[in-house]
């Protein structure tokens, strides 16, 4: 339980208009991605404690990519 930042590393440079999909167990976030972005960092997400299932991908117009790596810290 708690604040967490959390990095995503994409597949590969972002279009502009990319929108980044969390789903943490019950919790989904989404942040537009910067043109070209390599990377989404969310902080402050509260997350309960416990295991939790993680999904991750961006959507770019009619395309939706899965990222590469998520890294999730405590603030």
């Amino acid at each position: 339980a708690g604040g967490f930042d959390i990095e995503a590393t994409l597949p590969g440079p972002a279009s502009k208009g990319a929108v980044l999909h969390l789903r943490l167990g019950e919790h989904r976030v989404t942040k537009e991605l910067a043109a070209n972005a390599k990377t989404a960092v969310l902080r402050g997400i509260d997350l309960p404690a416990g295991p939790l299932q993680l999904e991750a991908w961006d959507i770019e117009g009619d395309v939706i990519r899965g990222v590469r790596f998520v890294e999730i810290r405590r603030e």
